[in-house]
């Protein structure tokens, strides 16, 4: 049972349609090539995610998130029920992965914002990114987990639930706690005032 490429999805391997459930069907029985069929097709899902939380300033960490994000999603594909639940699966995890590589490289070296007069447009939108994720680091990993999926990444409110396995009014609460801590992190740091545009008060 092969890989097919096609030229819609020329440079990366797919399955024929007939072919997915039984490689599925295989890998979680513990056939290692099954297994890394399986896993190269979530490479599209868990690089981007470890991308966007990671941000510029952890970039240097993307490939051992990407591969801890793999093994921990082989470890634990036995217990995944469905092949569609596979991908909300492997984001949810990378996110967690990720969130533990940045705080642990934030407990090694603080954030610390350049002057904002001092940088160039491009650079300055980079480091207030990297300024924000900085914060997010600081509340609680339920609500950041929440803002991350939904804003970060991008995902629905509904997509983000299901990826969370929580109800939708569970994570409405979550993200309006999160926006709240957030706000308050940022406040209680005046050196971020400048660099992410909040008033002095």
């Amino acid at each position: 049972m092969e890989f097919v490429e096609t030229s819609a999805t020329a440079g990366r391997p797919v399955f024929e349609r007939h072919d997915r459930e039984a490689v599925w069907a295989r890998a979680r029985a513990g056939d290692r090539r099954a297994l890394s069929r399986v896993l190269a097709e979530l490479q599209p899902v868990i690089l981007p995610t470890a991308r966007k939380v990671l941000g510029e300033r952890y970039g240097a960490e993307v490939e051992d998130v990407v591969q801890d994000s793999l093994l921990a999603v082989a470890k634990a594909l036995a217990t995944i029920e469905s092949r569609k639940a596979l991908p909300a699966y492997a984001r949810r995890t990378t996110v967690r992965v990720a969130m533990r590589a940045r705080r642990r490289r934030e407990r090694e070296a603080p954030f610390d914002p350049a002057p904002a007069r001092s940088l160039e447009m491009d650079v300055r939108r980079r480091r207030q990114a990297d300024a924000l994720l900085a914060v997010l680091d600081e509340i609680p990993t339920a609500q950041a987990e929440a803002l991350i999926h939904r804003v970060v990444i991008g995902l629905s409110l509904a997509e983000t639930a299901e990826t969370l396995g929580a109800p939708q009014n569970t994570i409405r609460s979550r993200l309006r706690s999160a926006k709240l801590a957030l706000r308050a992190k940022i406040i209680e740091r005046p050196e971020l005032h400048e660099l992410l545009g909040v008033g002095h008060g």
